[in-house]
């Protein structure tokens, strides 16, 4: 598993991965949004993903504390440079997927994997605004992404 995950777009789905990538693992997660207003937002629906699993006897106050210690929040995506992989979880529009993938294309190294979560725009056009299609691949989280 990757050491350092980005997760670009923190609303539902987004910090729904995140949550889970902080389960699952030990890497390191940086949510990108486009301002303060959505990462508080972003910050809050983690919170209670958190307090849910604790509730449930999935996550222990000190797995909690963690938690919050491996997840940074930013509107600035170079902040994602240095993932190894990068989820994609913005709303479905390809003009808005495309954007986000050029600009990872230019800030990750040629080895990091840039993963869209769409649920129905093809991966090949998205692909296509990068220099690098070859490592861009599709992925589908189902929601409530921690609970599927």
């Amino acid at each position: 598993m990757a050491q350092i995950v980005g997760i670009v777009g923190g609303g539902l789905m987004g910090s729904g991965i995140a949550y889970t990538v902080l389960l699952k693992s030990q890497a390191s997660v940086t949510i990108v949004d486009q301002n303060e207003e959505l990462l508080a937002n972003s910050r809050a629906r983690m919170e209670q993903f958190i307090a849910s699993g604790m509730k449930r006897g999935i996550v222990t106050e000190p797995q909690a504390a963690e938690f919050r210690q491996r997840t940074s929040y930013t509107s600035d995506m170079s902040a994602v440079g240095a993932a190894e992989i990068v989820i994609e979880a913005v709303f479905e529009d390809l003009g808005a997927k495309q954007k986000v993938f050029e600009q990872l294309d230019r800030l990750c190294p040629p080895g990091t994997i840039l993963a869209s979560n769409t649920s129905g725009i093809s991966i090949t056009a998205i692909a296509g605004a990068t220099k690098h299609p070859e490592r861009v691949v599709g992925t589908h989280f189902f929601n409530p992404v921690p609970v599927m």
